[in-house]
Formats: C-alpha cells, structure tokens, sequence
C-alpha cells in the first residue's frame, strides 16, 4: 500500500493536481502509474480543474439570479448596464469582461468568472431554480 508519509515533500512542494492525481491513486489502491483519467471515470470523481469550473459556475449562477450579496454583484458590469445596442456578445456574454494589463489578473476570479460563465449555453444559465440545475 502507497503511503502518504513517505512521500510528503510531494505534497509540500507540487501542484494541486499532481497531489489530488497521487491521492486518488492512493485512495483506490491503484499503483503509482496507473492512468488517471479511468480512475477519475470510475469514482465518479472531478479532477481539479474540472471541480473549479463546477464551483466558479455555480456561483455565477448565483451572481446572475441575485441569491449572493451584493459585494459579489458589484464585482461585475452587466453588458446592459453599459449599452442598449444588440451586439454579437450582448448575446453570449451578460457581463463586460475587465480590461487587464497583466497576466496574473486574468486568473482572477471576475476575470475566470465571466469566461466560464459565458462558455454555457445560455438555456442553461437562464433557468430559474438552482436545484434543477444542480440535481440534473
């Protein structure tokens, strides 16, 4: 069995997808080179990146119907609020996506929030009811 104690300057000083991969194998006794992108299918388990994507659109959700206060809505500009013209990104984009001059910026979280927003289909960011989408 892999153990965890012997391998803990991995956890210091490694990615948090290099060490969410090694506790997967772990956790399902699986060896050290074992793909992990079956192990992700048959745990049903979201890989890192795909577990962000998750929380930073549920709560974009929650940003457009209004169920977060109002310190999060004033993180972003609705396109409406800056013109009325219908526009190609009027129609996929809701929000204005902030102007960056530095790459670190654009791993922000209103920066991340409006293109993983955007990038749904809009039939599904315009149902009402949070648990519909959460439960289906």
């Amino acid at each position: 069995m892999p153990s965890l104690a012997a391998d803990h300057n991995l956890f210091l000083h490694s990615t948090p997808n290099i060490v969410h991969n090694k506790l997967l194998r772990i956790i399902t006794f699986r060896k050290f080179n074992t793909n992990v992108r079956k192990l992700h299918k048959d745990t049903q388990i979201l890989n890192i990146n795909r577990f962000f994507k998750l929380e930073i659109s549920k709560l974009m959700y929650k940003i457009n119907v209004g169920l977060v206060p109002k310190q999060f809505t004033n993180l972003f500009t609705r396109i409406e609020d800056i013109h009325s013209y219908h526009t190609r990104q009027r129609s996929s984009i809701e929000y204005a996506i902030p102007w960056t001059g530095l790459k670190i910026s654009q791993k922000s979280f209103t920066y991340t929030g409006i293109g993983i927003s955007s990038s749904i289909d809009p039939t599904i960011r315009s149902i009402p009811n949070i648990t519909y989408l959460l439960l289906n």
